[in-house]
């Protein structure tokens, strides 16, 4: 009961101290998903505002930042350097009081822990063409070039297999984020608005994040978790649906679900699974 209170009074600082700690019980996905259901905004690690765990914005109290200690390579040497003296108004500022190595100024820069101290593909750019030994020295300063400060932004795929690769997650950028157009043309919903279609047939994107066995007297199914960027969604599945949807069942890329919205017991909507498709496919 104290969990529950918590949660309807105080959420974000539920899911934040929930992520605090990966999730507990259920996996981070799941309290992420229940994060962005309840219009919390959810960020990469910053320099200027992480800790080493997941924490929340101490001013609007409705953004969480992703800790430090999830940065790939990061030690705890230049995670306490980070703390100790920031907060950092460039990308210079940050390298010579902070002292990081090589790879961690790499990684920092491409998963978005930089964001408003410099331009991410022109630091990035700069700091791969002049690497340093060791932990970066204060009389190095990186001065960007004019050919260097003309490159083009990141591309939203790219900072997304960057977030995957360097923190395990996709966090700004949700994978459904990279198929709108193709959503858009399927007239996907989102899950926020699944309630409004009962007993209608519906389509929507959804990645897994857990799934279910449910046995009745008469067969086997499957209930799965899914997410979208707007929350959570199970998805029931069973007899022939359920053999032909199992392969991308178990993978947890982006798909199209296509089924009709049942309420269940309780009242809360379900979608009972007709067919499922990669949105990488066309249908």
């Amino acid at each position: 009961y104290r969990l529950a209170y918590l949660k309807t009074h105080h959420p974000a600082e539920f899911c934040a101290a929930r992520l605090a700690v990966w999730g507990g019980y259920y996996s981070p996905r799941v309290y992420l998903a229940e994060a962005r259901r309840l219009r919390l905004n959810v960020q990469p690690p910053h320099v200027n505002h992480s800790d080493d765990a997941f924490t929340l914005d101490r001013a609007d109290r409705q953004t969480l930042w992703m800790g430090l200690e999830q940065v790939r390579e990061l030690t705890y040497h230049t995670r306490a350097a980070i703390r100790q003296t920031r907060p950092f108004v460039s990308l210079d500022d940050f390298l010579v009081r902070a002292r990081p190595l090589h790879v961690e100024a790499v990684n920092l820069i491409k998963c978005g822990a930089l964001a408003g101290l410099c331009a991410q593909a022109a630091a990035l750019a700069q700091v791969q063409r002049e690497p340093w030994h060791g932990r970066h020295a204060p009389q190095l300063r990186l001065g960007l070039s004019a050919e260097v400060t003309a490159m083009e932004a990141i591309s939203i795929e790219q900072r997304a297999a960057w977030e995957k690769e360097i923190l395990g997650y996709h966090v700004s950028v949700h994978p459904l984020d990279l198929h709108l157009d193709r959503l858009a043309r399927e007239n996907a919903i989102s899950s926020a608005a699944i309630a409004e279609y009962v007993d209608q047939p519906i389509a929507l994107g959804g990645v897994r994040f857990s799934h279910h066995h449910v046995q009745t007297a008469s067969e086997k199914m499957l209930l799965v978790d899914m997410e979208d960027q707007r929350g959570w969604y199970q998805v029931l599945w069973s007899g022939a649906a359920l053999q032909r949807a199992r392969p991308l069942i178990a993978s947890r890329e982006p798909v199209l679900v296509r089924g009709r919205v049942r309420a269940d017991r309780h009242g809360r909507p379900l979608v009972v699974g007709a067919t499922l498709h990669a949105l990488t496919d066309e249908v």
